[in-house]
């Protein structure tokens, strides 16, 4: 993955085509710089919520900054 200033991504893109890579996808995206730990039912709750925000077809990305370890990930998928 290679990240760079929004106003780039085009630049970017083209160069490393010239350089006769393949760019799979290219998208401007929310990266966060702080991440928060969630745990038990909060992440249970937090995991519903992205979910359900994902399937409404009025909504097109979902970002977050939640971070869930895998421990707490395989107990709330069950």
């Amino acid at each position: 993955m290679i990240s760079t200033d929004p106003t780039l991504l085009h630049s970017v893109r083209e160069a490393l085509e010239a350089k006769g890579l393949s760019v799979a996808e290219a998208e401007i995206g929310m990266i966060p710089q702080n991440n928060v730990l969630v745990e038990g039912k909060d992440a249970d709750s937090l995991l519903k919520l992205t979910d359900a925000l994902d399937d409404d077809d009025d909504v097109s990305k979902v970002f977050s900054n939640f971070d869930i370890d895998p421990e707490t990930l395989a107990a709330v998928d069950g």
